[in-house]
């Protein structure tokens, strides 16, 4: 997508989640919460690792830091890089992975872009349209529960 419709660096538009990444994130409430109660089901090692420190009251306000994802992103953002061979590189560590937790994903599923360009779903929520990507993203969702939520507090009102 980047390739054919970006025109400023890849690289410079990852920088702020790459110094998130490298630099850390304050952990918040949910995602203490969300540590508590996924981190015990996750079957891969290296993820109960990284978050099982992060799960619990004790976690809000440390500082989660992911210096694996921060490379990952200036792998990718990388001057020169190649889109299709940073699929690649990342299509053989997906396999790898899934064969070692008999996962279900395989290196094709990353051999061709899927991105689409196509028209943003809206919803009117609080005077305002909201406008979001459509399926296959969480942008359905985002829309379902801002319009639920707008009719739970013009009840409430």
């Amino acid at each position: 997508m980047h390739e054919r419709y970006g025109t400023l660096p890849l690289g410079r538009l990852l920088a702020p989640a790459v110094a998130a990444a490298r630099d850390g994130i304050a952990v918040t409430g949910q995602l203490a919460r969300w540590g508590t109660e996924t981190v015990e089901v996750l079957r891969q090692p290296a993820l109960a690792e990284l978050y099982r420190p992060y799960a619990g009251k004790a976690a809000v306000g440390t500082v989660l830091r992911q210096p694996g994802l921060a490379r990952l992103y200036q792998l990718v953002g990388a001057p020169g890089q190649d889109a299709a061979a940073v699929r690649a590189l990342l299509g053989a560590e997906l396999a790898r992975l899934t064969a070692e937790l008999d996962g279900l994903l395989a290196a094709a599923d990353l051999a061709a872009p899927a991105a689409r360009i196509g028209p943003a779903l809206t919803a009117r929520v609080g005077g305002r349209v909201v406008a979001t990507a459509p399926a296959p993203t969480q942008g359905v969702l985002l829309l379902q529960n801002l319009t639920v939520y707008q009719r739970l507090a013009a009840g409430a009102g």
